[in-house]
């Protein structure tokens, strides 16, 4: 199967960020869109998709297959 699209930051104003994942993303405990997300679960996805991305910065489907659970 094809590596989806990277993970993507986007800046949205003077004090936060957007960031887009390339898979349904359930986040910690299953938080609903506008739930506060622990710094520390971020961290943990952002650090998992940079020691596994692509070259071209997409995650491969085994990649995306371990972590869709946790993400």
């Amino acid at each position: 199967m094809p590596a989806s699209k990277e993970i993507t930051v986007v800046k949205t104003g003077t004090d936060s960020f957007t960031v887009k994942f390339p898979i349904a993303v359930k986040g910690p405990g299953g938080h609903k869109s506008g739930d506060e997300v622990p710094v520390e679960w971020l961290r943990g996805a952002l650090d998992y998709y940079i020691q596994h991305r692509e070259p071209n910065g997409a995650l491969n489907t085994a990649a995306q297959a371990k972590v869709k659970a946790l993400w």
